[in-house]
C-alpha cells in the first residue's frame, strides 16, 4: 500500500469521511472542514485539537504509529497553521520526506 492509500485510510477512520471523497487534491479546510482558526502557535499536545470532523492530534499519533516514524508534533501543527499542509497531497509529501530521512536510534544503556 502506498503512502497516499495509507493516509486516505487513516483520514477516513478518524473523520468518518467516505474513501471516495479523499483524493490527493482533497483540501483539509475546504473539503474536510478543518478549522484552522482553532490551531494557534500556543496549541500543544495536551490540548485535544478538535478541528471539524478531523482531530489533528489523533491523526498525528496514528500517522506516527502506522509509518513507524517519529514526527515533531510542533512542526506538524505549524505546517497546518502556516498552510504548508493544505491538501492530502501536501500531507503525503510531508510524510514521504520524513520517511526518506534516517530515524534517530535511541542510545543503548550500558
Amino acid at each position: 500500500m502506498d503512502t497516499f492509500e495509507i493516509v486516505k485510510k487513516i483520514i477516513c477512520e478518524k473523520s468518518g469521511v467516505d474513501e471516495q471523497q479523499i483524493t490527493l487534491e482533497t483540501n483539509f479546510i475546504m473539503d474536510l472542514k478543518v478549522d484552522s482558526q482553532e490551531i494557534t502557535l500556543e496549541t500543544n499536545s495536551v490540548i485535544d485539537l478538535k478541528v471539524g470532523s478531523l482531530d489533528l492530534t489523533q491523526l498525528f499519533f496514528k500517522l506516527e504509529d502506522r509509518f513507524n516514524i517519529k514526527i515533531d508534533y510542533n512542526d506538524f501543527i505549524i505546517n497546518f497553521i502556516n498552510k504548508t499542509i493544505q491538501t492530502v497531497k501536501d500531507l503525503v509529501e510531508y510524510l514521504e520526506k520524513r520517511l526518506e530521512k534516517p530515524q534517530k536510534q535511541p542510545r543503548s544503556r550500558k
